[in-house]
């Protein structure tokens, strides 16, 4: 008898067992995986369903998207060895000083003054000017002074521009007047969210080269406290603006008004293509000293203003520094052959395609006859 009464318990407990088990069959989904919670055995599992590998069974998580580079990705001059400032003279004997006055003494006012007007573009719509002024210093540095010049350059959106991007970019250099070197630099850009600012002071001595960088703190917002470092330099140098100027030294001059031998370096002769630079200068900015390279990528006669048909190359400007704009592409500059002025220019910033022109018109003392 109380075998019997066992035996029917232990059936009584069996079918109980499986109605809790008949209970549990759900819809796939309805309930969590038992196979992801804790340490859950194969037998725990709901009967029929198809066993997963782990692995497989972690939800999907879709790719991140790559963000764009706020600027576009440019080689790394850390590393490459810096190049000797290419050997030159500045054809800029327009720009002699006014005769003097009987007791030797002349005004800056009486002396000529380039000044360069630019008329920008973006995406082929009106969208500012630049303005770049260049003028004779007689003299500068207190010891064994050197004659100079100061060059200037300021860049403007206008009204309609600046409603949703303003540019307000300033920068000054003094540069040597034969050799066309940087002496002294010093910048302020403000275009959007972007404010760059940064002054150098170059020091060239017969031991040594070096540059005098400094930039603003970055906690420092009003009454800028600078922070200073020495650059190294390995020979004389040049600065974002006095770049500019440089190219002069590789105009073919021919002119009456202004008769200079014909440089070593032809632009014309250029071999065209990407394979070597066709002229690599030594900029420094950015904390750094850059190597920028300039390629030739072919021949063109813009339409500047009312002077047609000049004879220009086309350079492709590889630097691995932001400069006097911000741009997220390349830069592309025509240069007159026959006095090394930038014509044209053209960009990718980033509200769009750029394009800086030659105002002729506008433009004061041009070394060529309009």
């Amino acid at each position: 008898m109380r075998t019997f009464v066992v035996i029917f318990l232990g059936v009584l407990a069996g079918g109980g067992c499986f109605a809790a088990s008949a209970e549990d069959i759900s819809p796939i989904g309805s309930k969590p995986d038992p196979g992801l919670e804790g340490n859950a055995s194969e037998k725990s599992r709901v009967p029929g369903a198809i066993s997963v590998p782990e692995k497989a069974k972690a939800p999907a998580v879709a790719p991140v998207p790559k963000r764009p580079p706020s600027r576009a990705a440019k080689p790394d001059g850390f590393d490459d060895p810096i190049v000797e400032l290419p050997q030159g003279e500045l054809h800029l004997n327009h720009l002699e000083p006014a005769p003097k006055t009987a007791d030797g003494a002349a005004k800056p006012d009486d002396w000529k003054i380039e000044t360069l007007i630019y008329d920008i573009t973006v995406n082929k719509i009106p969208a500012g000017r630049a303005e770049f002024e260049l003028r004779h210093l007689e003299k500068f540095g207190k010891a064994n002074a050197l004659p100079a010049f100061t060059a200037s350059m300021t860049i403007r959106a206008n009204r309609a521009t600046a409603l949703f991007y303003d540019v307000r970019d300033n920068a000054s250099s003094i540069l040597d007047a034969k050799g066309g070197f940087s002496r002294v630099f010093r910048m302020d850009r403000k275009e959007g969210n972007t404010k760059v600012a940064e002054r150098i002071a170059f020091t060239y001595d017969k031991e040594c080269c070096t540059a005098l960088y400094e930039r603003p703190r970055p906690d420092a917002e009003k009454d800028a406290k600078w922070v200073g470092t020495t650059i190294p330099l390995p020979c004389k140098s040049l600065d974002p603006l006095t770049a500019i100027y440089f190219m002069r030294t590789f105009g073919n001059w021919n002119s009456e008004k202004a008769p200079v031998a014909r440089t070593a370096l032809n632009l014309k002769d250029i071999q065209t293509g990407k394979s070597k630079p066709a002229i690599v200068l030594p900029i420094c900015t950015d904390r750094h000293i850059w190597n920028a390279k300039l390629f030739k990528v072919g021949e063109d006669h813009p339409e500047v203003g009312s002077y047609q048909n000049r004879a220009c190359v086309v350079l492709e400007v590889e630097a691995p520094f932001r400069g006097l704009f911000e741009h997220v592409g390349k830069i592309r500059i025509w240069v007159d052959v026959e006095t090394g002025i930038i014509a044209k220019m053209s960009a990718e910033i980033p509200i769009g395609p750029a394009e800086a022109l030659l105002n002729v018109d506008e433009s004061k003392n041009l070394p060529f006859v309009k």
